[in-house]
């Protein structure tokens, strides 16, 4: 089996969790109930392994003061006044376990950032400046909604699952600016209306690629498309933003050529869209080396291939590209374990059922889990999302991460994982709050030789929890052919 010359590979695999708090939790979270939030307390997201406590995140309450979008942490004397006041989220300290507060801090903007910024781009990171980028934000909406009030615009940033600091970190990041940054949500608002999730959908979509809004907005012009184009087109793919993510880093091809073949015809998949797109460059380098007579000769036949979807010899092209180029095959690159249009998966029965899809890293020449023997089974530490306040617990989800490993098959080296995945052991969901989970696989490598590969996956577990402001959660989780599952250090 000829395997990939390089042990380092970069697919994106999603795992969602949906969860809405119903019936079993208490009514003391809601702005609407007998104690309201006010400015000037603190609400904490803190993540727990095994008891211990690895991360936490502290959030100032502040009150939006006008419409101009002036924002404040001192109550009113009246409470029901203060009641009244929409409220947002600032983070106003990011901890880890063994990490100076300060490096910690820059960890946390570094890690909400699409992509490294260029130098010249400026960072909010005070109070104040996140001030000042609200703000801006409130301008541009308000450009959008005239006549909306203060509640309305504010709502609109919780559609973007962010709070105050995460949209001035991604925005001074995503190399557009704050209007143009709206803008681009207003046009996918248009095309997904009956979506009140898509706009969050969206925001994940640029950080699962790792591009940044700028650089595809300006890919899409170089050819002579616009983002409503793309808004159009993607809106009528069943695959949506998380398929065309996955599709984009399992083809091996840059932004340009990808975008080209997804705008210009339906889109290929990732065997196809190599097959395309090397073809395109055997085109041109033809053009430039052969003859006139023997260009004319092999022009219909490339011409021929170009226009249709290679069908005819997909298969041995694909057999070709599996033995050289690929060693392994990650299984599913989405996968729901909870399904969000069920919400009547309270935290009682999320318990009971223990909900669960598989996904596997095996040798590509052999995909079917079967096919191995002699697999282990393990289990990592049970991570825990915790939000909570001087009120009580908001939200606790207790996860952790199965594994059956060092598996091996008689016809091929290695020691594999023909199966994985999240499981929710608990779950206590205050009523008024919703919970949804991602695990995105972001880094696979090869800890083991070219004949005797070792699979080892990053799964990066991210919470977001939505009342009356969102905030949001990400840690590691490790599954290792020789291992198993566990946590990251």
């Amino acid at each position: 089996m000829r395997l990939r010359k390089r042990n380092l590979a970069a697919p994106v695999a999603l795992a969602t969790l949906a969860l809405v708090g119903c019936g079993s939790g208490s009514d003391n979270n809601s702005q609407a109930n007998s104690q309201p939030v006010k400015a000037g307390e603190t609400q904490n997201s803190r993540i727990i392994v095994d008891g211990t406590e690895i991360q936490k995140t502290v959030y100032r309450v502040y009150s939006v003061a006008d419409e101009q979008g002036s924002l404040s942490d001192v109550p009113l004397p009246n409470g029901t006044d203060e009641a009244n006041r929409p409220h947002v989220l600032i983070a106003e300290s990011h901890s880890q376990a063994n990490v100076a507060p300060a490096a910690a801090a820059a960890s946390a903007v570094r890690s909400a950032a699409y992509a490294a910024p260029a130098a010249s781009t400026f960072i909010p990171t005070t109070v104040a400046e996140y001030k000042i980028c609200y703000q801006e934000f409130w301008k541009g909406m308000q450009k959008h909604y005239p006549t909306k009030d203060k509640a309305f615009i504010a709502k609109r940033l919780n559609d973007f699952n962010m709070t105050i600091d995460d949209l001035c970190i991604k925005q001074a990041s995503s190399k557009l600016t704050m209007d143009e940054y709206i803008e681009m949500f207003q046009v996918v608002l248009k095309y997904w209306p009956n979506d009140p999730l898509i706009e969050g959908k969206v925001a994940r979509f640029f950080m699962n690629m790792n591009v940044t809004p700028g650089t595809f907005k300006q890919t899409l012009v170089s050819l002579n498309y616009t983002w409503e184009d793309f808004a159009r087109r993607l809106s009528n793919d069943k695959n949506g933003t998380v398929g065309f993510a996955n599709n984009y880093e399992l083809s091996d091809l840059a932004l340009e050529p990808f975008l080209r073949n997804y705008m210009t015809q339906q889109q290929p998949g990732p065997v196809i869209a190599m097959i395309q797109n090397k073809i395109q460059a055997i085109t041109s380098a033809m053009a430039e080396t052969l003859s006139p007579s023997l260009l004319m000769a092999a022009k219909p036949n490339l011409q021929l291939a170009q226009a249709s979807s290679v069908t005819p010899y997909t298969d041995g092209a694909k057999a070709i590209v599996d033995a050289a180029e690929k060693i392994w095959d990650l299984g599913k690159k989405i996968w729901t374990f909870i399904d969000p249009g069920k919400p009547e998966l309270d935290a009682e029965k999320l318990a009971a059922t223990g909900a669960s899809m598989s996904n596997k890293i095996v040798a590509a020449s052999v995909p079917e889990p079967g096919s191995y023997e002699y697999a282990k089974s393990s289990q990592s530490k049970t991570v825990t999302f915790l939000g909570d306040s001087w009120r009580g617990v908001a939200y606790k989800v207790d996860m952790v991460l199965n594994a059956d490993y060092a598996a091996t098959n008689p016809n091929v080296g290695g020691q594999w994982v023909p199966n994985f995945g999240v499981v929710v052991k608990s779950a206590q969901i205050e009523r008024g709050y919703s919970v949804k989970g991602d695990a995105k696989v972001s880094n696979v490598v090869n800890r083991g030789s070219l004949a005797d590969p070792v699979p080892e996956a990053q799964i990066d577990l991210t919470l977001t929890a939505t009342n009356w402001t969102v905030n949001q959660q990400t840690f590691s989780v490790l599954v290792n052919g020789v291992t198993g599952a566990s946590v990251k250090n």
